[in-house]
């Protein structure tokens, strides 16, 4: 058996590390071009490259502030003369059965941004587990309890049961974890398999929480009011790069409101918000499970149309269709329902003529 030789194939069994074989094969890149080009995170394609150089395919230098990468035309070379030899190899022979195994659950249960749905077949879970690891755990970071809820809670649809999918991906060795659950970290790093190793010796990752996730963090911090200097620190402390645009986007979901004045800010539970929403909503405009048509006051008609774009989920690009069978038993002319909340802002247009919520995390 021929290891080297499974180890490159291993690595190129994956599309987004292909188009990086692809690119260095034009020129040598930087990460963040990579990034770019791919439309990846920086630390995602990282991961990605640290897979293709233990492989020996591509190469690092240092150029001032940048690490650029370049591919080794060599390696190449070498592995399509292996490969020739190599069909009689029953461990390679396995190794791409597996291989096309695991591209097909994830185009059967992966979307652009998130896993669609979870499964019952354990050979499938395992390869779902393993595609959340991959893409949303950096290598050589610690997590806290509430980050990796706050992960799992943004890639996976629907929304799941954040404690179960961890255990799974505990007992599957995807992550491993501290006794008492505070901190949690890739399992299968070299630093994790050294003799000795603790996890104080990996960097606490530094993940944005989503919206929602602030603002529960804030409200765990304080049940009254804030000045706008305590939000900004608090925010800051919670690892807000850009505190501007996340105030804007929570008071936008309407996590977050101020006084008249401006002096005070109020922090609103985000399952609280969609509650109340949900109630008042029910309560004044609904007939028979319906809306039968859209209130003239102005707020009134906005919080209806907020009730309906809390029925879409924001990992998803809804087409017409798709928005005509999810909405249509609420009220009867979707096509003009979509029009208002695209005039609302609630949604906004994406990929072809579809459309997703203001908050997606799609990047469309």
């Amino acid at each position: 058996m021929d290891e080297q030789l499974l180890a490159a194939l291993k690595a190129l069994a994956d599309a987004s590390r292909l188009t990086i074989v692809g690119l260095l094969a034009k020129q040598p890149r930087s990460v963040d071009e990579l990034a770019a080009a791919l439309g990846l995170s920086a630390p995602t394609v990282s991961h990605h490259l640290s897979k293709l150089a233990q492989a020996g395919l591509v190469e690092m230098r240092t150029e001032q502030y940048y690490s650029v990468y370049s591919l080794k035309p060599e390696a190449l070379d070498s592995i399509g003369k292996r490969v020739i030899g190599a069909d009689q190899d029953a461990a390679l022979t396995t190794l791409t059965d597996e291989a096309a195994y695991a591209r097909g659950v994830i185009k059967d249960y992966v979307r652009e941004s998130g896993m669609a749905c979870w499964t019952g077949g354990l050979k499938k879970q395992r390869v779902l587990l393993n595609w959340v690891g991959d893409t949303k755990f950096q290598r050589g970071m610690r997590y806290d309890e509430r980050q990796v809820e706050d992960i799992l809670g943004q890639s996976v649809y629907p929304r799941p049961d954040t404690n179960s999918i961890r255990r799974y991906m505990i007992s599957e060795k995807v992550l491993a974890r501290v006794s008492n659950g505070s901190w949690y970290w890739r399992a299968d790093t070299p630093e994790a398999q050294r003799p000795g190793f603790s996890f104080e010796q990996l960097h606490p990752a530094e993940h944005e929480f989503s919206p929602e996730e602030i603002a529960r963090r804030l409200k765990s911090k304080s049940r009254l009011s804030l000045t706008r200097a305590a939000l900004d620190t608090h925010m800051r402390n919670l690892g807000v790069h850009n505190i501007d645009d996340m105030r804007t986007r929570m008071i936008r979901l309407e996590l977050l409101s101020a006084s008249d004045d401006g002096a005070t800010w109020t922090i609103t539970d985000p399952n609280k918000v969609m509650g109340l929403r949900s109630l008042a909503v029910k309560k004044r405009f609904m007939v028979d499970g319906k809306i039968p048509a859209l209130p003239s006051d102005l707020a009134d008609r906005l919080l209806v149309l907020r009730w309906f774009a809390d029925h879409l989920d924001r990992h998803i690009a809804y087409t017409d269709k798709m928005l005509a069978n999810l909405l249509r038993h609420q009220f009867a002319d979707v096509p003009a329902l979509k029009n208002l909340l695209l005039a609302e802002g609630l949604l906004v247009p994406a990929k072809g003529d579809s459309v997703v919520r203001h908050d997606s995390v799609l990047g469309l």
